[in-house]
């Protein structure tokens, strides 16, 4: 059985490294899974790892590995600065932004926006993301996404400041005043924005903690809505884990959303209008149902576990090769 070790930046499974490790230990559940944070993980972290154990090492990555019982380290993000030498342990850095990355024996990026950014080098991996549980609220006013008339549009983010720019208000103002009809959620809104927000949807809105399970809420949600001028995703793993719920994207034609809903049943939005002119359209029940099967059909194809782990496979494998071969030539 291999031995796998995984290193994230962050101790928290709503951070990006941190549920794409969760995602790597899913789709390879016969190898024997170990996970590095570099800050301490949280009990909700802990618990929705289990039965994988995570911790963060009592020293300096350098020291730690030299120690560590694997086969395989896959670093999620790393910087030079965290890790100054290469590992001898067989290794990938898997990129998810523009750092200064450790070196390794090998390393791959999130997005071919983020291999641009990085000069066209690099191997491309797309992350793979769970099924959202569907849960169904007994407080729930709403009804089932396929019985109900009314849109359901939604946003989940991290609550970090830069998410949530000021400009966010005026935008859904500027929408919630001609789409009249549509409900407004938001998972992971600051409380400091809440009432903005109350007030820019004319009260159409409900507010849901961040977490793990919140991920629940796109079984609902028609429309998964995301702009953001100034801050283009990299990858967009959120974007994908709608597609899977059957939750219509309608977000910015930037970063990593453009080649995740390229020619597929979502929307890549230029400017404040198309988005008004989609979620519209969106209002056709008969179009909702369409494309929202048609979602859950495209991120089958290219963001389940099971493509995820193809595509993690092919990258083991060919580490693990180089390893042997240079093994015979020495």
């Amino acid at each position: 059985m291999i031995k796998f070790l995984q290193v994230c930046n962050v101790g928290q499974i709503n951070g990006g490294t941190g549920a794409c490790a969760w995602s790597v230990t899913r789709a390879l559940p016969e190898f024997q899974h170990e996970v590095w944070s570099m800050t301490a993980p949280t009990e909700e972290t802990r618990r929705v790892f289990h039965p994988v154990p995570i911790r963060k090492p009592a020293q300096r990555l350098e020291f730690a590995f030299r120690e560590a019982d694997a086969d395989v380290v896959l670093l999620h993000n790393i910087s030079r600065r965290q890790l100054a030498e290469v590992p001898e342990i067989p290794s990938i850095n898997y990129l998810h932004s523009k750092i200064d990355p450790a070196l390794t024996f090998r390393r791959m990026v999130c997005s071919e926006y983020l291999n641009q950014l990085y000069g066209c080098n690099e191997k491309v991996v797309w992350q793979g993301v769970p099924r959202a549980i569907r849960k169904r609220d007994g407080g729930e006013a709403f009804g089932l996404r396929e019985l109900r008339r009314e849109m359901i549009v939604g946003r989940l983010c991290t609550p970090v400041g830069r998410k949530w720019w000021p400009g966010l208000p005026e935008f859904y103002h500027q929408l919630a005043s001609e789409l009249t009809e549509i409900w407004w959620e938001f998972v992971g809104c600051p409380d400091d924005v809440k009432g903005e927000l109350t007030e820019a949807c004319g009260g159409r809105v409900r507010f849901f903690d961040p977490g793990w399970g919140a991920r629940s809420r796109m079984w609902d949600w028609d429309v998964l809505l995301y702009h953001h001028p100034g801050l283009p995703e990299t990858f967009g793993r959120t974007v994908a884990e709608a597609c899977r719920a059957g939750c219509i994207p309608v977000v910015d034609r930037a970063g990593g959303f453009v080649e995740q809903l390229e020619g597929g049943p979502g929307f890549l939005c230029s400017d404040e209008g198309e988005f008004r002119e989609f979620l519209r359209m969106l209002q056709d029940q008969g179009e909702r149902w369409k494309r929202s099967r048609a979602c859950r059909e495209w991120g089958e194809v290219r963001f389940s576990l099971g493509a995820f782990r193809g595509r993690l496979l092919t990258e083991i494998r060919e580490l693990i090769n180089r390893e042997k071969c240079d093994d015979q030539a020495a």
